[in-house]
């Protein structure tokens, strides 16, 4: 069996990190941000319709959750 070596990554110092990479990475970052955002607003108003479709359906008014 042949002697395989196995190299590891170069992993970046914070010196060798470029303002322009950081600025890539950073712009990633915000956009999974924003993602993330719209998506929890878009599950919010899902649940909130659901919830009203539910009360209309039995009847049920705010008072009746109290």
């Amino acid at each position: 069996m042949k002697n395989v070596q196995h190299r590891q990554p170069k992993r970046a110092s914070a010196e060798q990190l470029s303002e322009h990479r950081y600025l890539e990475l950073m712009r990633g970052v915000s956009a999974l941000f924003a993602a993330a955002e719209i998506d929890e607003g878009a599950q919010k108003a899902a649940v909130i319709e659901d919830i009203k479709r539910t009360m209309s359906e039995f009847g049920l008014t705010v008072e009746d959750l109290r």
